[in-house]
């Protein structure tokens, strides 16, 4: 008499709270894995990583099974499986463990979070003098967003560069685009920035000791340097 090869699917809060009863499986039968009750506080479920127990190697979806070494260097990933997944216990699942193994669901987590939606900057022109710098703010929308990390880069660095923290400084004339980026999302915003020459200063030359009244003329020489 034959009997079907049955096996027993775990579940691994990974890093998360509670507890969940095993599932029977049956060889050659369809099964759907029992939905996630794991919690994780700050985290959100995402999915399952499906590891066989006999040689602790993970799943990799029409691909076989690796270890954790073989996975990082052939650059691959754990499937994702989706809760309440289902599927077919077959061979490819035990490829020679047979009978002799068990499997085990890992939740994944994700962290939670309030996404990004959007950037704004204090000024989309500015007009600087060569070596003159001064700072763009960026506002990270909405104000509680979890990630306000930002990302300065210049269309033209010789002509006006910025720094991590959003201060321009001109080097030479013309005109560049200096762009924010959010690291969440990848929202942009822009300034136009123009650089000129440095106006030269006035020096105005006269006598130090000499008092003009009202009403009367004087002479004084004004020079430009620079």
């Amino acid at each position: 008499m034959w009997t079907p090869v049955t096996t027993t699917l775990y579940y691994d809060a990974n890093g998360g709270t509670g507890t969940m009863n095993p599932t029977t499986l049956v060889y050659d039968q369809e099964y759907t894995a029992a939905k996630n009750t794991f919690t994780r506080e700050g985290y959100t479920f995402v999915g399952w990583n499906l590891r066989r127990d006999a040689d602790n190697k993970w799943r990799v979806y029409n691909d076989g099974w690796y270890t954790e070494n073989e996975l990082s260097s052939n650059g691959l990933s754990k499937t994702l499986y989706s809760d309440e997944y289902s599927y077919t216990l077959n061979h490819y699942y035990y490829e020679g463990f047979e009978g002799n193994s068990t499997f085990t669901y890992y939740a994944v987590w994700e962290k939670a979070g309030v996404p990004v939606t959007g950037i704004t900057l204090n000024t989309t022109e500015m007009t600087l003098e060569v070596g003159e710098s001064k700072p763009l703010t960026a506002t990270v929308l909405p104000s509680d967003a979890t990630d306000k990390n930002v990302t300065w880069t210049s269309s033209a660095p010789t002509t006006a560069s910025v720094d991590s923290t959003g201060i321009v400084t001109a080097h030479g004339v013309g005109t560049v685009f200096i762009t924010a980026t959010t690291v969440d999302g990848g929202f942009t915003a822009y300034c136009y920035v123009t650089v000129v020459e440095n106006a030269d200063p006035l020096n105005v030359y006269g006598p130090s000791d000499r008092t003009v009244n009202a009403g009367t003329k004087a002479s004084f020489t004004v020079t430009a340097s620079g």
